[in-house]
């Protein structure tokens, strides 16, 4: 499991690097067409070759002693473990002195770029560090599936990471948590809930699923955490009472 991950992430962000270095250049919609674009490059060759299983998806291959299939070795250790080490390695990150670089470009990449920050390299290695967390989270998805088909990986899985992250708080690592368990689940508990009140109701769980995002949006749009992270502290209001107060300045 662990050489899959390995191997995984490093295939990923190799990719990552080579899409990356000419595509992030641009900026704004040019960019997301682009990442966009080769996201449905990529299913459709997965679609159109067999050697992966084609539109079946893949689920092992036949050798001569027989089927090898893709062992279901995907469990709570492994899994939790990785999102354990992801959210330290993400906030080891952010709160470094190479962190830095990040969060300038991603506030303001003119002025970043002013100040001497080479706002290509920081945005590639941004790529191919996300690509590289993406493969290992594949190498799980597919240890635990046992079947890995394009359609699990499409164009509107994007849009549910890329929700995760607004609904959490931009630059917020615990919100992005949250908000990743939240629309994990809610979708399951609707499906639950409205099922108990009669069948002709589970037809309506979308759409009372994207009603609650779009009501989260209007009334808090920076997210649940915006850019702040999670605290007890700011939760029950409380604030840090066993600094003393700073004395006030006399002149002298």
């Amino acid at each position: 499991m662990l050489m899959a991950m390995l191997l995984g992430g490093s295939l990923a962000a190799l990719i990552g690097y080579i899409v990356g270095l000419p595509s992030l250049r641009l900026r704004g919609d040019y960019l997301a067409i682009v990442t966009l674009g080769f996201g449905e490059i990529i299913r459709v060759a997965v679609e159109n070759t067999d050697a992966v299983g084609g539109p079946r998806g893949f689920s092992g291959t036949y050798l001569d002693a027989g089927k090898v299939t893709i062992p279901a070795v995907s469990n709570f250790f492994w899994v939790y473990g990785v999102v354990i080490l992801v959210i330290l390695a993400a906030r080891r990150l952010r709160f470094s002195v190479e962190g830095l670089k990040y969060l300038s470009v991603r506030e303001d990449e003119i002025a970043a770029m002013a100040m001497g920050v080479n706002t290509t390299q920081v945005k590639v290695n941004a790529f191919v560090v996300g690509a590289f967390f993406a493969g290992v989270a594949g190498a799980l998805f597919a240890h635990f599936d046992q079947n890995v088909t394009s359609t699990s990986f499409g164009f509107v899985r994007s849009f549910d990471f890329v929700t995760m992250v607004v609904l959490g708080g931009l630059g917020s690592i615990t919100g992005s948590v949250l908000a990743a368990v939240v629309l994990t689940a809610l979708p399951e508990i609707l499906r639950n809930s409205l099922s108990s009140l009669g069948p002709q109701f589970n037809q309506y769980r979308l759409v009372a699923y994207a009603t609650l995002l779009i009501i989260l949006m209007l009334t808090r749009p920076q997210g649940i955490f915006g850019r702040g992270e999670f605290s007890l502290d700011k939760i029950l209001g409380r604030r840090d009472s066993a600094k003393p107060p700073s004395a006030p300045m006399t002149p002298t």
